[in-house]
């Protein structure tokens, strides 16, 4: 589980490795643009369901570049 207060930087990270802005990260999780901007920006003031959508995803992106770093 990634600490709440390092979610910020993994979610700038995640879209990055993907190359998406967070229009696009936001569609592919399913929550809006300014969610995922607040998200990034404080994740302690977000609703505890957006953190968790959103780090399902973080988590699995950062374990398939461990699983192969090839990517």
């Amino acid at each position: 589980m990634i600490p709440t207060e390092k979610m910020g930087a993994a979610i700038r990270a995640t879209r990055a490795i993907l190359n998406l802005n967070q229009g696009e990260f936001a569609k592919l999780v399913n929550l809006s643009r300014p969610t995922i901007a607040r998200l990034e920006e404080n994740p302690l003031k977000s609703k505890a369901h957006n953190y968790l959508r959103v780090q399902q995803l973080v988590e699995k992106t950062l374990v398939d570049l461990i699983s192969d770093p090839n990517k």
